[in-house]
């Protein structure tokens, strides 16, 4: 009888042991699970926020020049100075806007085409100017007669068409580019 009370409370330790031991391991499962899970959570909040990006940027300059030419401002310079103007402010009003675990910044760099990858391993990054925005885009008008209007807006990128403009959304554990391509242009039709 002594034998197999010291049998049965030395198996009872062996399974609680096994148990302990299981436990353990399902908590550092949840664990994991849970980083993955905020992870996830980060990288589809950082891809809202790029797509919102380069939504906003088509509609504020399409609006911009459908609301300057509609106002009677058929100007190349003058238009190029407003969109850029409204998009520069655009851009600090986003980065003022997310802060904490998402962190939106606007920079200006130089990259050659096809090594658009290098934007998330470089250190040496340059706060987006509006002189930048100025200097990297233009702007066609062309009268079509009957008060009709045709204006382009193009972001050229430079001289050796390497020049852009970026945004950087960065959480605790993803990152993501938003990136105003080399070439980028919104054409509008404007009757006025």
């Amino acid at each position: 009888m002594n034998r197999r009370g010291i049998f049965c409370f030395v198996l009872v330790l062996a399974f609680a042991a096994a148990y302990l031991g299981l436990s353990a391991g399902s908590v550092d499962s949840l664990q994991e699970i849970r980083e993955a899970e905020l992870y996830t959570l980060q990288a589809e909040r950082a891809n809202t926020v790029r797509t919102a990006l380069e939504n906003n940027f088509d509609f504020i300059v399409k609006r911009t020049i459908e609301g300057e030419v509609a106002l009677g401002n058929t100007n190349a310079e003058t238009l190029k100075e407003k969109l850029c103007g409204r998009l520069f402010e655009f851009f600090r009003g986003v980065e003022e806007s997310y802060g904490g675990e998402l962190k939106v910044e606007f920079f200006e760099g130089s990259f050659p085409s096809g090594q658009y990858k290098k934007i998330l391993l470089s250190k040496n990054r340059k706060k987006l100017r509006k002189e930048f925005l100025l200097e990297n885009s233009r702007v066609l008008v062309v009268d079509a007669g009957r008060h009709v209007y045709f204006v382009e807006f193009s972001l050229t990128g430079g001289m050796l068409k390497s020049t852009i403009a970026y945004a950087l959304m960065s959480g605790r554990e993803s990152e993501q580019v938003f990136l105003i391509p080399v070439d980028y242009s919104q054409k509008v039709l404007v009757v006025r």
